[in-house]
């Protein structure tokens, strides 16, 4: 069959549009922009593709800078902070409790207790004076009161309500005892002994036994020998004291 000449024009520039058209086409699509906002990753930055189970991985320069991070870096930025269960100074020890530190409390508790001092070392004026002179008086005995001539050391403590009294001389001795009760304490009638004694010059020695509820302190000064016992009875302190006094010259 014979095409005319105009219908074979027609034929090509049909054609022809059709492939202009599809040109055209094909040139939009590579150029078609991106989502709003969005832009190019740029060359050397980190890419993160998401994982299965939500979480981000870096790859690409990320993975390459955290791994160009050299040991020495990361030593120094972890030593670069203090360790806080370290203390820095002895005033951070001793606050935090650490060392063997010793409180100057402490060191007043571990002090040992100082001995007492004698009473005789306390007293500053002491008498040498005789405890009895002779001639030595004669022997007698008393109840209820004290015998006359009875030695002015060993006169009872205030208070006191005298039980029995003797005295009786052998030579240049004189055996002395006393027994009574007062309202002081034990503890009152012992000191009242003591500090008389210890002006006269006579210094405790070791105490004999005693039985249970009574104690007893001794005295020596030269060849003369005295000893207190006192005993708590509740409400009244009964004692008795028993002496040898050697006599001096009047």
């Amino acid at each position: 069959m014979t095409m005319s000449p105009a219908r074979a024009a027609l034929l090509r520039v049909a054609l022809l549009g059709a492939a202009l058209s599809l040109t055209l086409v094909g040139c939009s699509g590579d150029s078609t922009p991106g989502p709003a906002g969005s832009t190019p990753p740029s060359e050397g930055s980190a890419s993160v593709s998401p994982s299965t189970n939500g979480s981000s991985e870096p790859t690409g320069d990320a993975t390459g800078s955290a791994a160009s991070t050299g040991p020495e870096e990361a030593s120094g930025s972890s030593t670069s902070s203090p360790d806080p269960t370290v203390p820095e100074s002895e005033d951070d020890a001793t606050s935090s409790g650490g060392g063997d530190v010793v409180s100057p409390e402490s060191e007043l508790l571990m002090a040992p207790e100082p001995s007492p001092t004698p009473l005789s070392e306390l007293v500053t004026e002491q008498s040498t004076a005789p405890l009895v002179r002779t001639p030595l008086p004669l022997a007698a005995n008393a109840l209820g009161r004290l015998v006359g001539r009875f030695p002015e050391a060993l006169r009872p403590p205030p208070r006191s309500a005298v039980e029995s009294s003797s005295i009786s001389p052998s030579g240049e001795r004189l055996q002395v005892a006393l027994v009574g009760s007062t309202s002081l304490s034990p503890e009152a009638v012992m000191r009242s002994y003591r500090v008389r004694l210890a002006k006269r010059g006579l210094a405790e020695t070791a105490a004999p036994a005693t039985v249970g509820g009574s104690q007893s302190v001794a005295f020596r000064r030269g060849a003369s020998r005295i000893t207190v016992t006192v005993t708590d009875e509740g409400p009244r302190t009964s004692y008795a004291v028993s002496a040898v006094l050697h006599a001096g010259r009047a």
